[in-house]
């Protein structure tokens, strides 16, 4: 007989075929089960429903089900088996299913979690749903056409020995291939695994000769069947190669990342969530370290509603502090397309919101897949008691590496919050691979000597498994590796809190090189979104100047579910849209209807009311003298027309065929419809080209269609060549419009109306469109030679400067960008230059004095296909169909302004105010005087007042936003009886509720004043 085997290159393949004989030990079948079910619907039941209705016998294999359909199986187990406690199910489904005992979900299966313990006793019923989603996972195989595929159900008994050795095998065996990688590299490993001859370890660490030499011996046991004998060669080797003492912690949290709606619609997002929670409380069940945490309170409020029982356990697991509740927001938001005051609505909805679940509001912000993170972050979070923000997205950044991971936000007018990122996305396993790359990617791991690591499958939920939970008790205390154990959230950024001092500071965005085409994808879905903020925004204001009672909190809690970040982007499914358009469309109907009925439907004079917190001054006619007569509105008032303050008369709005001209603005026209010279109050615009050149690119991102706009593309427009057909559509005296309108070939055809209304300083510009080009990005270019170094983008609060300069690659990744509705290129000093307005359109773009807006892009729709190409959501299955597969097909309206801007300008005339003044007309009603006591501000006019939010009888919150990075001091002008103070966010007093008549504030404040009747 031979010595021992001298030959250490001969063991990874060894060791990797003895885990692969190992694996198929550890399964085995004991009997299969009859199956009952119900017929499959689109109608979802709850499981008690379920038990009301007909059963019929499967048999298998067979398909059924239209896709996302719902249908629930009875299993009947023999009664042998009932009473065993060693058993477990494995149901054989394509589609995802959770299992039932006695009414309470008890365990979810997936693609990543396909054998259940059987609990003794009782009935076992599975809720499954045609949808299989867990695409990251390598066991995925999508749907059949003909249905969901069930092949059956069975008990299975596992092998406890088997298993144990081979979770312990498992995890060395990852280490020793990490360590031939890291001394090897990737492809030079490959062959220790291939034909042929094998690398010679010469040169090596002791730690991989020591992992071979053991991995040796076990197996030596597993080829002679001692399965003890290679569990007590395991232990052995186990206690010989602890981690280092000064090993880094990897704080494993349980992670599940449930999108509400993306591949799915928001039915089965609830599913999911019930789904998932039941797997999460039975692996706390069986493992007793294990820690869970889950944000979104849209989620628990869905699972409360559909299974109150797996609730009960939840709320449970809580009180244990085994599961964290966390998250700050009601859905996980995007943050750079709600407006302000509806983004700071998703806190405050989801802050009460877990305030009830956890007795406290949460203390991070975690938000690990939105598309790239406004500057206004950190003040709402600083205003509503959230310490702590949490990503990995910005780990996708294409070009330029994010350079921080632990670190210290700071956001606009200041605000400070600890961040921490971690690598690697949202469908991690517990891997010596994935710590290794967490450690060795943390940045700040000098000073800070632990990383979070979220662990599970995600996106379509589902999160961690058993396997993963081995995994974790094995990689406690291992040589090579950081210490990883479970852990709790906010605990881990406490600690992290105590090392700020030693943390860098990033200020600004958190911009990510990733998918920026959500900015303009599904056009019509953003601005029903908008319209629906805006009607809030009226239903709001008139409740401040009626009743002063909020309002009910459902319409907000929609819209804030529309913020979710596969959502209003655009990235979803069709069918979410087809559901979106219905609901947004309700809330907005609904919203403006109970104002005006609030506002008073008496018999009388014709009133208006203002809706915003500024004045503004109303058109009516003109007088005998051909001057335009209007009328001034205090902010949140309204009055009979003939009551309310006239204002001094208007010059007339004059048009000719290629000119337009208010006593304050020109502007002139070419033949293609493009403004060739603009005049604003004797001041000429400086344009290096005409306004207006809209420019046709190919939009075929190389992933990511719905998401994504490729740099290549912005290099390959081509400007729409054909000559316009004008017309004077309107001649005054009020107002007057010219409209072009212009063949855009095969991709439709565009009509362009410039409207310039006496007295104002800005061009109106609404776009009918008919668009009918796929895989295209259709913008509308603005040259300019205002070139200072930066352009300033609208925020949600507040605004941003970016650099419209070529060279830095930091700024070269901003091709397109985001902006809250207005967006400006000037000079230095901002004194001269020229903005443009929208009403909602967010993508922009800025380049040496051109500012570029986005009008639609007709990428492929997420789960649609091209011709030939393969299908996740295959055809045959879907109930309905997209009438086109690609987005922004059809026609469009689309209203933007444009004129020169001038930091210096009066309050109403900046761009941040007409964004409001421009879009959010005055209500029409019959009946009395209506005032919520404000008159306006005096002085510091960047300070821009943008909403008011009832909060009771004779009370009200008026929401104000620096816009322009400046200082100063504005004076609250009050109705007599009424008295301001400072507030945040939550409405609690800020410099102890002191009245105030006087505001000083800094650049970019957010500034909340409470306003009541005194008493």
């Amino acid at each position: 007989m031979l010595p021992a085997n001298p030959f250490l290159q001969l063991v990874p393949a060894r060791a990797q075929v003895a885990l692969d004989r190992l694996r198929k030990q550890i399964w085995r079948e004991v009997v299969a089960l009859e199956i009952e079910a119900t017929a499959a619907s689109p109608r979802q039941l709850n499981w008690a429903e379920a038990c009301r209705q007909p059963l019929q016998p499967v048999q298998t294999p067979t398909h059924w089900g239209k896709l996302w359909d719902q249908r629930w199986f009875r299993l009947r187990v023999p009664e042998k088996f009932a009473r065993r406690d060693d058993l477990y199910l494995e149901w054989q489904d394509q589609a995802e299913a959770t299992l039932y005992h006695e009414g309470m979900p008890y365990y979810g299966f997936d693609v990543a979690h396909r054998q259940a313990p059987v609990p003794r006793g009782g009935q076992l019923w599975i809720e499954s749903i045609v949808c299989q989603t867990g695409i990251w996972h390598p066991a995925a195989t999508g749907l059949d056409t003909a249905g969901s595929k069930l092949t059956g159900a069975r008990l299975v008994s596992r092998d406890e020995l088997a298993w144990s050795v081979y979770h312990d095998l498992l995890v060395l065996n990852d280490l020793m291939r990490e360590e031939l990688v890291a001394q090897f590299g990737a492809a030079e490993v490959n062959k220790f695994y291939g034909f042929g001859s094998r690398p010679v370890i010469t040169d090596a660490s002791p730690l991989l000769r020591q992992l071979l030499r053991h991995l040796d011996h076990i197996v030596d046991a597993l080829d002679r069947d001692d399965l003890k004998g290679a569990r007590r060669r395991l232990a052995t080797a186990y206690r010989d190669l602890p981690a280092a003492p000064n090993a880094m912690r990897a704080v494993a949290t349980g992670h599940a990342h449930i999108d509400l709606v993306w591949l799915w619609p928001e039915r089965v997002g609830e599913f999911k969530a019930v789904h998932t929670f039941a797997t999460a409380n039975r692996l706390m069940e069986r493992y007793p370290e294990y820690r869970f945490g889950y944000s979104q309170p849209a989620s628990y409020a869905a699972v409360e509603r559909r299974s109150p029982e797996i609730m009960r356990a939840v709320r449970q697991r809580i009180r244990q502090r085994r599961w964290d509740v966390t998250g700050a927001t009601e859905v996980e938001s995007d943050t750079v397309l709600a407006c302000g005051e509806a983004l700071a609505r998703s806190f405050l909805i989801g802050q009460k919101r877990f305030a009830a679940l956890r007795g406290s509001p949460a203390r991070v912000l975690w938000l690990p897949d939105v598309f790239g993170y406004s500057p206004c972050v950190p003040q709402i979070m600083q205003q509503c008691g959230v310490d702590y923000f949490y990503t990995t997205k910005l780990s996708w950044n294409a070009l330029n590496r994010f350079p921080y991971s632990s670190f210290i936000w700071r956001g606009l007018g200041g605000a400070e919050v600890t961040a921490h990122i971690s690598e690697g996305g949202y469908n991690q396993e517990l891997r010596a691979a994935t710590l290794r790359r967490a450690e060795r990617t943390h940045r700040q791991s000098d000073v800070h000597r632990e990383f979070l690591a979220p662990v599970g499958f995600g996106d379509g939920g589902g999160g961690p498994t058993e396997e993963m939970c081995e995994s974790a008790r094995r990689l406690a205390n291992l040589a090579g590796l950081p210490r990883a154990e479970w852990g709790n959230i906010e605990p881990f950024f406490d600690r992290l809190q105590n090392l700020r001092a030693q943390l860098p500071v990033y200020e600004g965005e958190l911009y990510l090189e990733y998918h920026r085409g959500t900015y303009t994808t599904h056009g019509d879905i953003k601005a029903g979104m908008r319209r629906a903020e805006r009607a809030l925004q009226v239903h709001e204001a008139v409740r401040c100047a009626t009743t002063g009672q909020p309002l009910n909190e459902e319409p907000w809690r929609r819209v804030v579910f529309a913020q979710f970040h596969d959502y209003i982007p655009g990235s979803s499914v069709h069918e979410v849209y087809d559901e979106a358009r219905v609901e947004l469309a309700g809330i907005t109907r609904e919203a403006l209807s109970a104002a005006e009925q609030e506002l008073g439907a008496e018999r009388g004079a014709e009133a208006l009311f203002n809706p915003l917190p500024r004045p503004r001054r109303h058109l009516l006619g003109a007088n005998a003298a051909g001057e335009v007569t209007s009328v001034e509105l205090p902010p949140l008032a309204g009055a009979p027309v003939a009551q309310l303050t006239q204002c001094a008369p208007l010059p007339p709005v004059r048009a000719t065929a290629r000119r337009l001209a208010n006593g304050r603005v020109v502007a002139d026209f070419d033949k293609q419809g493009r403004v060739r010279q603009l005049r604003v109050d004797g001041r000429d615009v400086a344009l290096a080209a005409p306004l207006g050149e809209l420019v046709i690119y190919p939009d075929r991102p190389h992933a990511f269609e719905a998401w994504d706009i490729d740099r290549q593309a912005l290099a390959l427009g081509e400007p729409v060549r054909t000559t316009a057909v004008g017309r004077v559509e309107q001649a005054g005296p009020a107002s007057a419009t010219l409209a072009f309108t212009r063949s855009l070939g095969a991709a439709g055809e565009i009509t362009l109306r410039y409207t310039l209304e006496a007295g104002a300083a800005q061009v109106r510009l609404d776009i009918d469109l008919d668009w009918r080009k796929t895989e295209a990005l259709l913008k509308i270019l603005f040259p300019t030679k205002y070139t200072g170094n930066h352009a300033r983008f609208a925020a949600p609060f507040g605004s941003v400067l970016r650099s419209q300069k070529p060279g830095d690659p930091v700024d070269e990744a901003k091709w397109e960008v985001p902006a809250s509705r207005w967006a400006a290129v000037g000079d230095e000093t901002e004194g001269e230059g020229l903005f443009v307005v929208t009403e909602s359109k967010f993508g922009f773009s800025a380049r040496e004095g051109t500012l570029g807006l986005s009008l639609v892009r007709s990428a492929l729709i997420t789960c649609e296909k091209m011709e030939g190409e393969r299908n996740s959501h295959p055809a045959e299955l879907r109930r309905t169909h997209a009438a086109s597969p690609f987005s922004d097909i059809g026609r469009h309206q689309i209203a933007l302004a444009f004129g020169l801007h001038d930091a210096n300008a009066p309050r109403d005339e900046q761009p941040a105010a007409l964004a409001d003044l421009l879009f959010a007309a005055p209500v029409a009603y019959r009946g009395a005087a209506r005032s919520a006591g404000f008159l306006g501000l005096d002085g510091g006019e960047t300070l821009q007042p943008v909403w008011a939010k009832p909060a009771g009888r004779d009370r009200w919150v008026l929401r104000l936003n620096e816009t322009l990075g400046r200082r100063g001091r504005a004076r609250v002008q009050l109705a007599p009886g009424w008295r301001a103070s400072l507030v945040d966010l939550r409405e609690k007093p800020v410099n102890g509720g002191r009245a105030m008549t006087t505001l000083a504030f800094q650049p970019y404040a957010l500034l909340s004043l409470l306003i009541e009747r005194r008493r």
